[in-house]
């Protein structure tokens, strides 16, 4: 009862809401790891997001989770994502269209048809682009939670990772045990010889669960905080029990960057729990970032030869002349695998299309072209030179310092893996960008009390709120629906799902 009271609907603090994103969290950590193989699932979860996302819009307008002036640079850089997709699929004229760089085979295949004379979008794909957007559902709903969040609400999220991360390492473990039973074989990949736990990739596992030892940090170092009297600061904190198992299915998944970022990431997390000054952290990580920067700069090539066993150096050359072919305009995003087709080196091609350059950076930069570089290199720089200016001056509380800089880690591993990969592909790691980028700009408090708001305030809100929800939701679904069933092969029932499935089409 008196749980109910204090958290219920109507209580004092209101964490409704939080339990809502803390489902999210835990539906998307779990059954969003498949990325291409887990489209359905994709779609169920962005679907979901839509309708989180718009409790917390209406909350918002009505007082009782106000965003602060200043967390409109994050949701600026997402709304920045949003607008330069929408322009891509924008139709253009066919004047300003055949003037667009890279698209002399589109051309040539459009003059086979009798169809080259049409308005056409910038992307090569506009479901393939509007599917990119979509993916930004998610983390848009993490990140706005987390921006207006309660130290209570913060612990609750971290402990949903923390937990997700814990269950797929016993999969993982139980995959590698009884060698990959059908029970324990997702996404009708198996990854034998490596944990992937709930992914279909077990890189994308390591970069999930390396993400999860830094917010073991940051709980013990928030759980102190929110109660020194108990003594906590000098017992033993059993969530440290996570770290070693996370380290080693880390390592058992097998995945070599993961395990070099280890070195980053248990550092970050005891440094974190352990309270040390935040100045000291943040100094210390940028300089660890700028000597492994260094480092590639000098090696060069020979910096990637720890991979030069597999395909990501074998295709570098071609991704390069794909960039600079599609440049400054890109090729629309989530159409990389299209555009990077027709230059792929038949020396090295397989019998595996390659749908990612596995290097995130690179295909990006393919995507949106100078558009997507601008938007998003500036502010990121200004944005790290801020947070370093605002922390080293001590602007800010040990809380709000603490889950900045924890936010921050967890963002710089995303990113180094990015360079070598491409888990932001899958939600599970969408998710985690997500909460670490609201992070960064969150300043939790304590407690917060919500202002009552008037039932007829309330109704109208949701009254609009609802069909708008179940709009976008059932769209959502729709997009990733169709394409599942192209990647089953069944053209028909994609176009029936969804006419403008251009792949599905092209299949019937």
């Amino acid at each position: 009862v008196r749980f109910a009271e204090r958290f219920g609907p109507r209580g004092g603090y209101g964490l409704t809401p939080a339990y809502l994103v803390a489902v999210l969290l835990a539906g998307a950590f779990l059954f969003g790891g498949g990325g291409a193989e887990g489209l359905l699932n994709n779609g169920l979860i962005q679907a979901a997001s839509v309708f989180v996302l718009l409790v917390l819009i209406v909350q918002h307008w009505q007082g009782r989770r106000s965003l602060r002036d200043d967390a409109m640079l994050p949701v600026g850089l997402l709304a920045g994502l949003l607008l330069i997709g929408l322009a891509q699929v924008i139709p253009l004229p066919p004047a300003a269209w055949h003037g667009l760089p890279g698209r002399d085979l589109a051309e040539s295949s459009l003059r086979l048809a009798s169809a080259a004379d049409g308005w056409r979008p910038l992307s090569l794909d506009s479901e393939a682009t509007r599917r990119s957007m979509a993916a930004l559902l998610l983390p848009a709903a993490i990140m706005l939670a987390a921006l207006s969040a309660s130290l209570r609400e913060v612990q609750l999220w971290l402990r949903t990772l923390i937990g997700c991360a814990l269950i797929s390492s016993v999969i993982g473990a139980l995959q590698l045990a009884l060698d990959y039973p059908a029970i324990l074989t997702f996404y009708g990949w198996n990854s034998s010889g490596a944990a992937a736990g709930v992914f279909a990739n077990p890189n994308h596992q390591s970069t999930f669960l390396v993400a999860a030892i830094v917010a073991v940090g940051l709980t013990v170092r928030l759980k102190r905080e929110a109660a020194p009297a108990r003594g906590l600061a000098t017992t033993f904190d059993p969530t440290w029990l996570a770290v070693p198992v996370l380290a080693a299915m880390t390592l058992a998944a097998d995945s070599r960057a993961a395990a070099l970022l280890l070195v980053l990431a248990i550092p970050a997390s005891v440094a974190v729990g352990m309270g040390l000054r935040p100045q000291r952290l943040w100094l210390g990580t940028l300089a660890f970032l700028c000597i492994v920067g260094l480092a590639f700069l000098i090696l060069g090539p020979a910096g990637l030869a720890l991979f030069s066993d597999d395909k990501r150096t074998t295709i570098l050359p071609d991704v390069l002349y794909t960039l600079t072919q599609y440049w400054p305009w890109g090729s629309g995003f989530g159409t990389f695998s299209a555009a990077f087709a027709a230059n792929e080196n038949l020396d090295f091609a397989g019998r595996h299309f390659v749908n990612h350059a596995h290097n995130d950076i690179l295909q990006f930069l393919v995507d949106s072209g100078v558009a997507g570089a601008l938007w998003v290199g500036l502010p990121v720089a200004a944005v790290v030179a801020m947070l370093v200016i605002r922390h080293w001056r001590g602007r800010s509380s040990r809380d709000q310092s603490f889950a900045s800089w924890a936010g921050f880690v967890i963002l710089a591993l995303i990113f180094l893996h990015s360079l070598v990969d491409y888990p932001l592909r899958t939600c599970s790691v969408a998710a985690v960008g997500g909460l670490a980028l609201g992070l960064v700009f969150a300043r939790p408090r304590q407690h917060t009390r919500h202002p009552p708001v008037s039932t007829a305030k309330l109704r109208w809100a949701f009254a609009i709120a609802l069909p708008i929800g179940l709009i976008l939701g059932a769209q959502t679904i729709r997009l990733y629906a169709a394409q599942a069933a192209v990647r089953a092969g069944d053209g028909a029932t994609a176009v029936a799902i969804r006419p403008q499935n251009g792949l599905g089409l092209a299949l019937a």
